[in-house]
């Protein structure tokens, strides 16, 4: 089976993107809401999150 995923950005596009916004405008267009609840949900009790 095949999946056609339409692209997020043309190629040249991509180019024109200042470099250090690339990574910003990648992950921004994702929907991780389901991968963080999941996380969250197994992450051990008592577990404080690292403050950076």
């Amino acid at each position: 089976m095949y999946l056609l995923q339409k692209s997020l950005f043309s190629f040249e596009s991509w180019l024109e993107i200042e470099s250090s916004k690339r990574l910003e405008l990648f992950f921004s267009a994702l929907d991780l809401q389901l991968y963080a609840v999941k996380l969250e949900s197994s992450s051990p009790q008592g577990s404080k999150p690292i403050n950076r």
